[in-house]
């Protein structure tokens, strides 16, 4: 597990051009604005439930429910008040260095 501020992270699986991180939000926890300019992102909620925000247009995700975030678009997720997981995918470049904060 890889600690953050807004919680932890370990990859789940990964292939040339994909990978799976299980991604853990604390109670009431955010993840800083970011974009990537190499990858796209799925992001789909197992438990619990957050706003992500895309672009600035905030998307309140349940258990179950999921967004694609493409290359270029800002974003960033808000846990809720019993925290979140999130299953994140990544498809593209796999760089950690592929950010902008």
């Amino acid at each position: 597990m890889i600690e953050r501020d807004w919680g932890t992270y370990e990859i789940l699986a990964q292939g040339e051009k994909w990978l799976t991180k299980r991604l853990v939000f604390e109670v009431a926890a955010e993840m800083k604005p970011q974009v990537h300019r190499e990858r796209n992102e799925t992001w789909l909620v197992v438990a619990g439930y957050g706003t992500l925000f895309v672009e600035g247009l905030a998307h309140v995700l349940s258990t179950g429910e999921g967004l694609k975030v493409m290359r270029g678009q800002w974003h960033h997720f808000y846990a809720g008040p019993f925290g979140a997981v999130v299953i994140e995918t990544w498809f593209g470049e796999l760089d950690e260095e592929d950010i902008e904060r």
